[in-house]
């Protein structure tokens, strides 16, 4: 192959990349187009090289640096900010994911044996790749193709039925029909036709679900307070703009009775709301608060009914014995062993105190992947940001039956796992983040967008509290409501309706995902018999 086709490959993997990109940054539409170019390189490049003349491991790893670029501009245009909080860590990142979403490509290029069969297997190969991305330590979740429709929620109400990986297959779809429809000059107007009722059935399926829905449950009053810390510098001890702890609790008070009333049921506060860094056995009771605790509670007390659903970091001390435990730390004075925890509190008044601990860790920021062998890698490093998950769900629930599931910041992003709250009772999500750290950056736009996926997958109504915004309330079509700007101090009230509902996703999860896993391990074993068939003759 020739320099100048070599090069004509790069740049038109280079285009869909950015494709790629522009469909989190611009528009949807990008998402079908972005294929394109990969699917044409694929085949250009299986036709004009040979795997016995040039070599195996020639033949994949060019193969492997041409996928590489198409990957590695999609994330790096899509999800630049991942360098904004940690450079190091942003850069490994943007460089391993890449790598590890050619693999499924990798996997197409080597079951692609039969023409007939290779839109099939393209399609199984990425969707089975993002249904593991979600069920493992190392998980990236955010450019699952599904969620790059959000932005069009009223064409995807029947993501009730298929979850967000519905989206992903009806993305795929498009893309291979698309792709055929310009390859097979002879079937051209077959491919269209089908084409065309791909898009318009669930479209006009999903824009009917739309019109008819209506609002189910019973109604609960809920305040969302948004205080606008600035994580650089407003929680920084040593920065010269630090507030207190005494006066964040202030501001979150202030915002707190500028809209609470006594008919409010829940005050819902972001993801780490204050810097209070809190013992939970001093939580348990109502008894010998820390003074950052009463100070914040208190406000309610004027409020008898309300209840309180915080965002705080907790620790609890920890036995010297345990001392091993892959999640314990030593003080910095060496004193003492404790774990630390991204923690939700449930405060009712005269009751004890409910917590949850963040069961999704942040990779990285708040986890280290396969932590037990991360620490023999990574030996010089302290690990003392390191976070303890919690392995089951917990919903919170107040005397009149209403319950509430604390979806803490990235949680929110993995569809089938919200819905093991909403098993357990939950009839209203609350999800409290602190996007703050990403102020001027594409990422708390897709957080929500992505959240009111949630929304629409289990037809239940979302409340949202971000320290920096968008804050607000997401109804149960996943439109949004009262949605605040960023970089403003603000509460808002707003009435939502838990409900009980049971939708088809909710009951059969990600199958598609399943259902893809399935057929390509029969693909594997198909090539398999195969290969063992040919040395057989």
């Amino acid at each position: 192959m020739n320099n100048r086709f070599y090069s004509n490959h790069f740049f038109l993997l280079f285009l869909g990349g950015l494709a790629g990109g522009c469909a989190w940054l611009v528009h949807p539409v990008f998402v079908v187009l972005m294929w394109l170019p990969l699917l044409w390189v694929e085949k250009n490049f299986r036709e004009n090289n040979s795997l016995q003349k040039i070599g195996r491991l020639k033949y994949y790893s060019s193969l492997f640096k041409r996928l590489y670029v198409f990957f590695f501009t999609w994330n790096t245009m899509a999800a630049f900010w991942l360098i904004v909080i940690n450079t190091a860590g942003g850069v490994f990142a943007l460089l391993v994911i890449p790598a590890l979403m050619t693999l499924p490509i990798l996997l197409f290029h080597l079951l692609s044996f039969n023409t007939l069969q290779k839109g099939l297997i393209f399609i199984c190969c990425w969707l089975a790749y993002e249904f593991l991305q979600h069920h493992w330590e190392l998980a990236w979740v955010w450019l699952t193709l599904g969620n790059s429709l959000a932005s069009v929620h009223y064409l995807i109400q029947w993501y009730e039925y298929t979850g967000v990986l519905g989206g992903s297959l009806w993305i795929l779809v498009t893309s291979v029909l698309l792709f055929e429809s310009w390859q097979q000059a002879k079937n051209r107007m077959v491919y269209v036709v089908v084409l065309s009722l791909w898009l318009l059935v669930p479209s006009c399926f999903s824009i009917y679900l739309y019109v008819t829905h209506e609002e189910e449950g019973a109604e609960t009053k809920i305040v969302v307070v948004q205080p606008d810390f600035d994580p650089y510098t407003d929680k920084e001890i040593a920065d010269p703009a630090y507030i207190s702890i005494y006066h964040q609790n202030l501001r979150l008070a202030a915002l707190v009775k500028s809209k609470a009333t006594e008919n409010t049921d829940l005050v819902l506060f972001p993801e780490s709301s204050t810097s209070t860094f809190l013992d939970e056995e001093t939580l348990v009771t109502t008894g010998n608060w820390p003074l950052d605790f009463s100070q914040l509670v208190d406000t309610l007390k004027e409020f008898s009914s309300t209840d309180l659903l915080l965002g705080i970091n907790t620790y609890t001390l920890v036995n010297e014995l345990k001392k091993d435990e892959l999640t314990v730390i030593q003080s910095k004075n060496k004193e003492f062993f404790f774990r630390r925890y991204n923690s939700a509190i449930f405060y009712q008044k005269d009751s004890v105190n409910r917590i949850y601990h963040k069961s999704i860790l942040v990779p990285g920021g708040e986890g280290f992947p396969f932590l037990s062998l991360s620490k023999k890698i990574f030996f010089f490093h302290d690990f003392r940001d390191i976070t303890t998950p919690q392995k089951e769900r917990v919903v919170f629930r107040r005397r009149d039956g209403i319950k509430f599931a604390p979806l803490i910041c990235y949680e929110s992003t993995f569809g089938e796992y919200v819905g093991d709250y909403i098993k357990k009772g939950a009839t209203i999500l609350c999800v409290m983040t602190n996007d703050a750290y990403w102020q001027g950056t594409p990422e708390p736009k897709q957080h929500l967008l992505i959240d009111r996926l949630r929304a629409i997958e289990y037809r239940k109504s979302i409340a949202r509290a971000s320290h920096h915004g968008h804050s607000g309330f997401i109804n149960q079509k996943g439109d949004f409501e009262q949605l605040t700007t960023t970089q403003v101090q603000v509460a808002i009230r707003g009435h939502l309706r838990g409900n009980n509902m049971v939708t088809f996703y909710l009951q059969h999860g990600d199958f598609i995902g399943r259902v893809a896993l399935f057929l390509l391990c029969i693909l594997l074993g198909a090539r398999l018999i195969r290969r063992i068939r040919k040395r057989i003759d």
